[in-house]
């Protein structure tokens, strides 16, 4: 029994060191050259390049980035196998996702994580979390900054294009002390009960924001006004995703001459009659 222990000990201890070389050689394998990390400076880079895809030229290694101190509102690429050095961008890849300032840097005190847990329905890892988002998309240059409403209606895409009442009841949900500012109280307070509130307390919110005079009652004309905002809203999201079908459809298209016609059609003809077939395959054919 003890010399099975102890080659158990002698090949895991094996297996650990063959796992360390392959690191090694992992890292080693994949050098970048001409690419130096703006955190420690070493050159040329190896294992994986994180590329800033918002900067011109901006790299750090694998070992800096968990704790790399760049714009928190860009993005990295993650790069394994190495560029040619002569064929690596110079440019800017992409917009910036997030529309925060590069200055938001601050953090949640501790007294205000244990006031936000007493009011909200999150624990400390999730405010801290969403505080992180909070500040990728602050735009208010104030003490704790704030999403304004412009901001606000960005995020919504599609959706926050043109005016629109449900949009507006949304933003006043969560801008509670009604400012036209959402800061992270709002936002935590509102999420929580999205996210996390009880049934009944979904239902009192809902009806708030239906009430659209505060009268503690529905109208009829309250009610036609939401509903005619919804559809629009409905309207507007349709038109996105037809849209994206028609990108994505030109992008695939292949015009090739020697393709018959029925060959556009894959899916399968309805079982009947001879009749019937034709007439289903003459119908398509109108409809296209």
């Amino acid at each position: 029994q003890q010399q099975t222990t102890n080659n158990d000990t002698t090949t895991n201890n094996n297996r650990t060191s063959s796992h360390a070389r392959l690191t090694v050689l992992y890292a080693e394998g994949f050098v970048h050259r001409g690419v130096t990390c703006n955190a420690c400076q070493a050159c040329p880079l190896r294992g994986i390049r994180f590329k800033c895809a918002n900067c011109v030229d901006y790299d750090v290694c694998e070992s800096c980035e968990p704790t790399d101190t760049h714009n928190h509102t860009h993005v990295f690429l993650q790069i394994r196998i190495p560029i040619p050095p002569l064929c690596s961008p110079r440019t800017v890849l992409l917009s910036p996702f997030y529309p925060g300032l590069a200055s938001n840097r601050g953090q949640l005190t501790w007294p205000e994580l244990k006031k936000l847990q007493r009011s909200t329905n999150f624990d400390k890892v999730e405010l801290e979390a969403l505080y992180e988002q909070y500040k990728a998309l602050s735009t208010m240059e104030r003490k704790g900054g704030g999403i304004d409403k412009a901001t606000f209606h960005r995020c919504l895409g599609p959706l926050g294009k043109e005016p629109n009442l449900v949009t507006e009841r949304i933003f006043k949900f969560f801008d509670r002390d009604g400012d036209d500012v959402i800061d992270f109280v709002d936002l935590a307070g509102g999420l929580s009960v999205l996210c996390k509130g009880t049934q009944e307390a979904k239902i009192m919110y809902a009806f708030k924001g239906y009430d659209i005079n505060n009268t503690g009652y529905l109208t009829r004309d309250e009610l036609r006004q939401m509903f005619k905002a919804y559809f629009l809203l409905n309207m507007e999201l349709v038109r996105d995703v037809v849209k994206a079908l028609e990108e994505e459809m030109m992008a695939h298209f292949t015009d090739k001459g020697d393709r018959p016609v029925s060959s556009v059609f894959t899916a399968p003809i309805p079982p009947g009659d001879g009749q019937q077939s034709a007439y289903c395959v003459f119908c398509v054919c109108v409809c296209v």
